[in-house]
């Protein structure tokens, strides 16, 4: 047991308002129906009159849009409120309107994120008061486990089709007298389904909670890693429930596979956090003259190959990446004309030997094997969105994620410099 620190779950499902459209994949769409619920987890940690939390919503990714009005109930209600991190899963099958896209890095956005609706991103705000409410309630004294684990067939390096890739999860098992909960931190886009669903889900995350829950688990909380170029593109057999559930459940097994190996974790509650805030450049877009020549050569050779009943589908795939690349770059030189620099918040948490770093983005898996961040763990799409965070070589290949980012070559890997450094610091006093 951990002396005068408890730990509380809580749960809200999010509302689905009538008219409601769906984000991601390219472009919004209506919702019919509700395949599974959507939620808003949170976990509190409460030490005396002090109280953290982390939310964690089946959303695209949370903004400014949800996280000020958030922040704004919760500290009124309890002024004793720490540190709030506020993350998604980054399911592609949850209400759009809920990220600034009126203004912004997000403007151009729109055409997948929906366009801002402070109105519903007000009702999800109310949501994380809620879940934060019946956290508290629930705070209790509790053991806690931490074990890693690996799988193969889970995920997949987007553009490699035969690259082999082992998944890593992080898993910190909590015990209560009442309860046996769980914190599961994964690295994969989770997109199992495509464009053509219509119904609200959390999707590849739905399919790994429903396993866990099933195997006596009460709270599954999955946080979402370094996945900028991860996706279940070469996994998947298809994009139904089905398979969404089969994948989760390879990811369910690995992380159960893991807690037969756990050892304890400490709980510290005097543990170092830095706030902080990184400033990088901004990527110079090309003009938007070019962006549309480039287009309309791609467009024509995507036509002449998708006519072909010959096509290999690998070429007549690389094109439409080509032509996703080009969407990409013609929306970012809109929406970063003037830009010099991106700002990215985080948060850097040391508990016992392991370190948490929030990043507000889709952070490439590739930037994080270097020497230093061994047990550094990367909690992607928390405290904002500024979409990817490639790797030189991906700005190199100008692939579509790289063409998407707000960020010059180069940026993502001093970013990891400079986080590195921070965590050293701390480290040091």
């Amino acid at each position: 047991m951990h002396k005068h620190l408890e730990i509380g779950f809580g749960q809200i499902r999010l509302p689905l308002p009538d008219g409601v459209l769906l984000a991601g994949y390219g472009a919004v769409r209506p919702l019919s129906k509700v395949h599974d619920p959507l939620y808003v987890q949170c976990v509190a940690l409460r030490h005396g009159a002090e109280i953290h939390a982390l939310f964690v919503y089946d959303l695209l990714a949370v903004d400014s849009l949800i996280i000020d009005q958030a922040e704004k109930l919760i500290r009124r209600q309890h002024p004793h409120a720490g540190v709030l991190l506020f993350s998604a899963i980054h399911t592609h099958s949850a209400p759009a309107g809920v990220l600034q896209t009126d203004h912004g890095l997000l403007e151009a956005a729109r055409f997948f994120a929906g366009k801002a609706d402070p109105s519903l991103a007000g009702q999800m705000a109310k949501c994380a008061l809620e879940a934060f409410e019946e956290a508290l309630d629930d705070c209790g004294d509790f053991s806690s486990w931490q074990s890693y684990s690996h799988t193969g067939r889970f995920a997949s390096l987007r553009t490699q089709e035969k690259a082999e890739y082992l998944s890593d999860f992080y898993t910190i098992e909590i015990e209560k007298s009442n309860a046996r909960d769980l914190i599961v931190l994964m690295s994969n886009h989770p997109t199992v389904l495509d464009a053509s669903n219509t119904e609200a889900s959390a999707d590849l995350v739905w399919g790994m909670r429903s396993c866990l829950q099933e195997a006596g688990y009460d709270q599954v909380v999955v946080l979402n890693g370094p996945c900028g170029d991860l996706s279940t593109r070469y996994t998947r057999k298809g994009a139904q429930f089905e398979e969404a559930r089969r994948i989760g459940k390879v990811g369910a097994f690995a992380v159960l596979d893991g807690l037969c190996h756990r050892k304890p974790l400490e709980f510290d509650c005097s543990a170092p956090v830095v706030q902080t805030e990184f400033i990088l450049k901004a990527d110079q877009p090309q003009p938007v003259e070019q962006i549309e020549e480039q287009m309309k050569d791609v467009k024509h050779q995507l036509n002449a190959v998708a006519a072909d009943p010959m096509a290999n589908p690998l070429i007549l795939r690389a094109v439409r990446n080509e032509l996703e690349a080009c969407q990409a770059a013609l929306a970012k030189s809109k929406s970063l004309a003037g830009v010099e620099s991106v700002t990215v918040p985080s948060t850097i948490w040391k508990w016992s030997d392991q370190v948490f770093v929030t990043i507000p983005g889709e952070l490439f898996s590739s930037l994080i094997h270097e020497d230093g961040l061994e047990n550094v763990h990367f909690l992607c799409y928390t405290n904002g969105y500024i979409l990817y965070l490639p790797d030189r070589e991906a700005c190199q290949r100008k692939i579509y994620e790289a063409m998407a980012s707000p960020l010059a070559p180069g940026e993502s890997e001093r970013l990891l410099s400079m986080i590195l450094s921070s965590i050293e610091s701390m480290q040091s006093k």
